[in-house]
Parts: C-alpha cells; sequence; structure tokens
C-alpha cells in the first residue's frame, strides 16, 4: 500500500480529530489545520497527495486553497470538498471551486477508507 500525504483543513476540532484519527490508521500521513493560509504554506514545504477542505467549518469555499496548492505543489494534489448539503447546486459550486472529488458529512470510514485505497501518490 502507498502510503498518501493527506492535508485537511476544518475549523472543527472534534471533525478534524476523528478524521486525522482514521486517515493515520488507513496507514497515511495526515496535516491539519484551521487557517487556509497556514494550510497552503504548508503544502508548499511538503505538498499532499489529496487535500480535503470541510467546508462546513471553513470561512473560505477552497477555490483559494486550491489555486494555491495547486500552483505552488510539486505533486499533482486531489481536492476533496467535504459538506452537509447533498444537492446538485452544492456538487456545482464544489467543482467550480476547483474539487475533484465531495465527501458529505458524516463521513463513513469505509468509503474514506476505499477512496484513500484507489488514491495513488503522484510521483513527481
Amino acid at each position: 500500500m502507498e502510503i498518501l500525504r493527506v492535508l485537511l483543513l476544518s475549523g472543527d476540532r472534534e471533525f478534524a480529530s476523528a478524521f486525522a484519527s482514521l486517515v493515520r490508521a488507513f496507514g497515511h500521513e495526515v496535516e491539519v489545520h484551521d487557517d487556509e493560509q497556514v494550510a497552503g504554506e504548508a503544502a508548499a514545504v511538503l505538498p499532499p497527495d489529496v487535500v480535503f477542505v470541510d467546508q462546513t467549518t471553513s470561512t473560505t469555499d477552497g477555490s483559494q486553497l486550491c489555486r494555491q496548492v495547486r500552483s505552488a505543489a510539486i505533486r499533482s494534489a486531489r481536492f476533496v470538498a467535504v459538506t452537509l448539503d447533498n444537492s446538485s447546486e452544492t456538487l456545482a459550486a464544489c467543482r467550480a471551486a476547483g474539487f475533484d472529488f465531495r465527501f458529505s458529512k458524516p463521513l463513513v470510514a469505509t468509503e474514506l477508507e476505499r477512496f484513500l485505497s484507489v488514491t495513488k501518490a503522484d510521483p513527481t
């Protein structure tokens, strides 16, 4: 199994803690931030394979972080929005913001594990 570098932007400490525990239990590295600028700076230093943005607690729609990380990262990161809303409007907004995927809260551990297991680290 490949070890992925995962970055989470979330202002919800309880969600962030549970998410980080799951990602580590699945054998991957995870870094959690509650500030978009700090998350972008961290991604520039140690480029992630996957970036999750908890849109339910962030003060941003994630589009700025997507642009910042995509321009700074050496590797090609996948961007995942985490939302409370399953509507087609929310899905369209996530795509417009630059997200590749979207998960709805509450996250299902088996779905997260499956997603991470099929996501490959970019070797560049």
